[in-house]
């Protein structure tokens, strides 16, 4: 990985965050959870009366706060990059900071949506529904999981003498990968 800082790249020449490394990961990713979205329509196609009552089990107010949470995040990690690349690493550790609680909320909030499920006897053995809603969000979760670690480092990052341009914008894409990607799940699970 290059570590190109935000003082070497020249403003007036664009060019895409990251590596093309990054852009496998990323692709790939969103190639996986694809097919869980077409998995999701199809079974929710070929059942959807059981789709339909498991939809009425989910608290559509924590699915939105954790969209909402998403949303804001990705927003602090915008600022954040914007500060750094304005000369204001403190600023920027705040932001990517408050990304990170935010993420922190969004587990919190998972959390316990997942504990009022289990508490309700509804598992991954109850049922499709719930098997692939698990399955689908649980997977989505280890990735919120993932972006937290690289938001905190790149909190701590901030006040290195060259912080990597590269890493930054990296950590900043896969953690709006992530934003959207919830939000196509919570469309598709909460609302359709």
């Amino acid at each position: 990985m290059r570590s190109e800082t935000f003082a070497r790249r020249d403003r007036r020449r664009p060019h895409v965050p990251g590596e093309p490394e990054l852009w496998m990961l990323i692709l790939g990713d969103l190639t996986v959870f694809a097919v869980f979205f077409g998995i999701w329509a199809w079974q929710r196609a070929a059942q959807p009366a059981l789709f339909a009552a498991g939809r009425d089990t989910l608290d559509t107010t924590l699915g939105l706060t954790n969209t909402l949470i998403l949303i804001t995040s990705s927003m602090a990690v915008a600022c954040g990059l914007d500060h750094l690349r304005t000369g204001e690493p403190q600023r920027a550790a705040r932001a990517y900071l408050a990304a990170a609680a935010l993420g922190a909320g969004f587990v919190a909030v998972k959390t316990v949506e997942y504990h009022q499920h289990l508490a309700a006897g509804q598992t991954p053995a109850t049922g499709d529904f719930f098997m692939y809603y698990f399955v689908f969000t649980g997977i989505h979760l280890l990735h919120v999981l993932a972006g937290l670690a690289g938001l905190v480092l790149l909190s701590r990052r901030c006040r290195s003498r060259e912080p990597s341009r590269v890493l930054f914008e990296g950590v900043g894409v896969y953690w709006h990968m992530v934003d959207v990607i919830w939000i196509v799940l919570f469309y598709l699970v909460y609302l359709a």
